[in-house]
């Protein structure tokens, strides 16, 4: 048995098998290059670790511009240049050149220090996989599915893989599980995973955005932001889908006068299909297409888009919306001021939106989303779930409280597949969750 120095803990040294980690990074997260779609024919990056090249094709390029950019019809690869890889010890053929450094340099340097603890047992290297954020969750499953068949060929004796995700990876991760089945999956690791979706990116839709990355590919403005998100079928299924509207999320309130008192009726949405009730609707303040999109015909394509973005929607989520591995061990964050409802309000003079905000988020997706597999009747061991606080949700898998529970989740599946394939033990536990 050997010491393990970040948790204390003991390990089985002598296994059957190794277990080899693959990362998936969140929306935005992988460094994608997007093949001829600047009017000069050239190639544009989507590279956060760059940020003067970021400004330069981004930034300061009009909306218009940017919701070419974001339409996935324009094919792109996984960025594959090392130099974060070779300068920090890494090897070009573990993928990490798909990911950003900006956002997961401190998790995956973490990871790469584990692998080389000879007292971790059986875990192994640890591997990258980066995909195209602006495409389906479905899609980049398959790109999952080959990344982990490549890893397993490459890893000797090795056959199942730890997932550690970040935000929307989870998704990508679930998506896998419900396509391909858990036969090459050991166990995932969720970060701040938006299990259901939630408001804020639909309140940018419909009121506009105060978030900084939004603002800079997008503005601030509801009609831009629709806009430039319109084509991006991965962005959609953030949206929060029909297990989530069980939170009385979306409101409506009418102002009335009594006397000379203003008076208040706040009615939540109760419909059971929020894609085709609100999203789709053909009309009404909650549909996902801006009203200035139907003044012009050039639009057309935009609002296609759109209505087809929410069906693919609808689909994915009925898909995964159940699926979650045996073994699913889960970081969320909560404390922080986030988009929690918006509230469609019906004036004396005028109409708007309010976005309500509670502290009860990581600034991006509220706690009950990050632990929403209890809408669908699940509780996690104690020991499978860890909720810190006031760790903003970008911010989180670099964050050394979240590596550290990480790193200890990882010492317990290891130290758990290695009970179960301890060499000379005739009668391993169970491959059971």
């Amino acid at each position: 048995m050997a010491d393990t120095p970040a948790t204390g803990k003991t390990l089985e040294a002598t296994v059957r098998y190794r277990l080899p980690i693959i990362f998936l990074p969140g929306i935005m997260g992988s460094r994608i290059i997007i093949r001829g779609v600047a009017s000069d024919g050239s190639d544009v990056q989507w590279n956060p670790d760059s940020t003067s090249y970021m400004v330069k094709k981004w930034v300061t390029s009009s909306y218009t511009t940017n919701a070419r950019y974001m339409d996935p019809t324009h094919p792109a690869d996984v960025d594959s240049d090392n130099t974060h890889e070779t300068a920090n010890g890494l090897t070009a053929s573990q993928w990490w050149g798909g990911i950003s450094w900006k956002f997961y340099g401190s998790m995956i340097e973490s990871l790469h220090q584990a692998a080389n603890d000879k007292s971790r047992g059986s875990i192994s290297n640890i591997y990258g996989c980066g995909y195209d954020w602006r495409r389906s969750n479905a899609d980049s499953a398959k790109t999952l599915k080959t990344r982990i068949d490549e890893v397993l060929a490459k890893e000797t004796g090795a056959e199942k893989v730890i997932l550690i995700t970040h935000s929307m990876g989870g998704l990508v991760a679930r998506s896998y599980l419900q396509q391909f089945g858990d036969s090459k999956v050991e166990a995932v690791i969720h970060i701040t995973q938006p299990v259901h979706g939630g408001p804020k990116l639909y309140a940018a839709f419909k009121a506009g955005t105060d978030d900084s990355d939004l603002k800079a590919i997008a503005g601030i403005t509801a009609f831009r932001q629709t806009y430039v998100l319109s084509a991006m079928t991965g962005a959609f299924q953030l949206l929060p889908n029909n297990k989530y509207t069980k939170t009385n999320w979306l409101k409506e309130r009418v102002w009335k006068m009594s006397g000379l008192k203003k008076t208040e009726t706040t009615t939540p949405y109760s419909g059971t299909n929020i894609y085709t009730d609100k999203y789709g609707a053909a009309s009404g303040p909650y549909r996902l297409v801006h009203d200035d999109l139907l003044k012009d015909i050039a639009h057309v394509p935009i609002i296609t888009n759109i209505g087809n973005n929410i069906s693919n929607a609808e689909k994915f989520h009925a898909a995964i919306q159940s699926v979650f591995h045996k073994r699913t061990y889960n970081i969320a964050s909560s404390g922080l001021s986030g988009t929690t409802t918006l509230t469609y309000d019906i004036g004396l003079l005028h109409n708007s939106y309010e976005v309500g905000k509670a502290d009860t988020s990581d600034a991006t997706v509220p706690l009950l989303s990050q632990l929403g597999y209890k809408l669908n009747g699940i509780n996690l061991p104690k020991d499978r779930e860890h909720i810190v606080a006031k760790v903003e949700h970008g911010a989180a898998p670099n964050n050394g409280g979240i590596i550290t529970k990480t790193l200890e989740f990882i010492d317990i599946i290891a130290r758990e597949y290695a009970a179960r394939n301890t060499a000379g033990n005739p009668n391993p536990p169970p491959n059971t969750g």
